[in-house]
């Protein structure tokens, strides 16, 4: 006796028709990015607070606070470094290399500002204006220890010795945004977020930061505009400075700017 299809075409359209609904029904969930941050109009987002970073060894907490919007289809997710192929630090003619040593936590973000927060005390903010926040930083060293539960083993215990943020709040290029092709600040405070201070010079680009456990410093290798163009590039120079984790002042430069022009002037 000869089947007739018909029952069955009406069902696979029925499950076609279920199908097409439940697609129809679906929204995926959108993502949001770090809004930009324009020289001349306010940024625009939803305000964040972020995961809470604790700082090791003591109840102090980074809270990251950041303004987020709705990322539009095709768009790049990180409006900060969109031109980096064009960035001088992203050259590694100019990084600070393996050999000084890179001992630390370090996070590559992006933070309208963040907060640094004792356990049940009084809070600070990093930026005193407008900018966005693109690396964190614990350093210090790794040390041996022995275990207590079996103290014939040892274990790894990292110290820190300070804590740095890397922050761009000027817009040196004259595109009326902040982003990774402008100068940068690098702040520094002590292992406790105590004393939160600049110490890199204003309408510079700190290039790369390197600690070195043996010496307790910090190498920052920091460009300068030489010629002038509002652009941080390889045709600009860099040179290397020196910080110790902790003290309340400004990181020194490695090499007397004096011997430099000299260097320069024997081959003129």
């Amino acid at each position: 006796m000869k089947r007739s299809c018909f029952p069955s075409a009406l069902m696979m359209l029925a499950s076609l028709i279920v199908l097409t609904s439940g697609c129809q029904s679906y929204k995926p969930r959108q993502q949001l990015i770090p809004a930009e941050v324009s020289t001349t109009a306010p940024t625009q987002g939803r305000p964040t607070l972020g995961q809470p970073i604790k700082l090791p060894d003591c109840d102090v907490f980074v809270v990251p606070f950041t303004l987020d919007r709705p990322k539009q289809w095709l768009e790049d997710s990180d409006r900060f470094d969109r031109d980096a192929s064009a960035s001088m630090a992203k050259s590694g003619a100019y990084d600070a290399g393996e050999s000084f040593g890179s001992i630390g936590l370090t996070q590559s973000v992006r933070w309208h500002n963040a907060v640094i927060q004792k356990n049940g005390g009084k809070g600070q903010l990093v930026l005193d204006r407008r900018g966005m926040i693109s690396r964190f930083e614990v350093v210090g060293p790794w040390i041996e220890i022995k275990k207590e539960t079996d103290p014939n083993k040892t274990q790894m215990k990292f110290v820190p010795k300070g804590m740095l943020i890397l922050a761009t709040v000027q817009d040196t290029n004259g595109d009326e945004q902040l982003t990774s092709q402008d100068a940068s600040i690098l702040y520094a405070a002590d292992a406790q977020g105590q004393g939160l201070h600049p110490i890199t010079p204003a309408g510079k680009q700190v290039l790369s930061t390197r600690y070195n456990a043996e010496l307790n410093l910090v190498l920052i290798m920091i460009a300068s505009d030489t010629n002038g163009d509002g652009l941080f590039t390889e045709a600009d120079s860099a040179a290397p400075y020196l910080y110790v984790p902790g003290d309340t002042g400004p990181a020194k430069p490695l090499v007397n700017p004096g011997l430099q022009e000299q260097a320069e002037g024997l081959l003129k």
